[in-house]
Formats: C-alpha cells, structure tokens, sequence
C-alpha cells in the first residue's frame, strides 16, 4: 500500500500505523490518496486507487469541478479499480441542504456557494458510479476509515 505524502494523504499513515496495516510506503501518487496491488482474477496484480475525501472537501470539490475535471479522469486512466473514499457524518436539513454535526448542534455545510444540497451530493456520488464506474465507500470517522 502507498500513500501520497502530501496534505490531506498523510493524515492516514499514522492511524493505519496504528492499526497494523502493512506494508505501507509513503511516495507521491499522481492521482489518488492511496495505491493498493491486489489481485484481479486468476491472481493477476492489479492497481487500485483510492481518492479520500472528507465531506466538507468533497463538498469543494464539486463546486469548483476540480475532482471531476481533473482527478477522476487521472484515477481512471491510471488504475483498474477506482474508490471514492468520503468521511464525514451528515444529515439531510428540512430545507434538503446537507447539514453537519458542529458541537450539539446540525449546522448547514457551506461552500462558495452558500448551503450545499443533499440533493447534489447524492447525484454526484450516483454519477461517479454509474456513468464512470467509481466505486463510492462513505464512512462516519476517521476509525471507521481506517478499518474500511
């Protein structure tokens, strides 16, 4: 397993560490958080990449276009196997915006935009996976993330 030791990557070395996941090496992936080498049928190695997004990054992403005009096509053409890694707790508001636990208290999530939709967030995800082939995993916490 390799992790982009860049921002945003680095935050799994030290909880999968931790877990007693390896072997990890720490390199710079062009596209991708994680790489992992598995083995496709009759035990052929295949390559699979990981892109992990907390929520409210995801939620960047898709506003300014930058995951879908620049990293999927790269995931895709670079990898057999594509995960969209999202973490992150959320609830849908009575107003359909995606809120966000902040304390107590379920707070919209916002971007340049202003409250980020429910609605948008489920259709992207549906897209990546149905048109693209993007396999999409949601986890709650970073534990969670970890054991994924």
């Amino acid at each position: 397993m390799v992790i982009d030791r860049r921002a945003g990557s680095i935050d799994l070395l030290s909880p999968l560490q931790m877990a007693g996941i390896k072997p990890l090496e720490l390199g710079e992936l062009n596209y991708g958080d994680v790489q992992i080498e598995g083995q496709g049928p009759e035990g052929c190695p295949i390559l699979v990449g990981v892109e992990y997004k907390k929520l409210g990054d995801l939620a960047q992403c898709i506003d300014n276009g930058r995951l879908v005009g620049h990293q999927i096509p790269g995931l895709l053409e670079s990898y057999s196997d594509v995960w969209l890694l999202v973490e992150g707790i959320w609830r849908e508001g009575r107003h359909g915006e995606v809120e966000v636990p902040r304390g107590a208290i379920w707070r919209p999530l916002r971007t340049g935009t202003g409250a980020f939709s429910s609605s948008a967030l489920h259709g992207f995800l549906l897209t990546l996976q149905t048109k693209l082939g993007v396999k999409v995993m949601q986890t709650g916490t970073s534990s969670q993330t970890v054991r994924w």
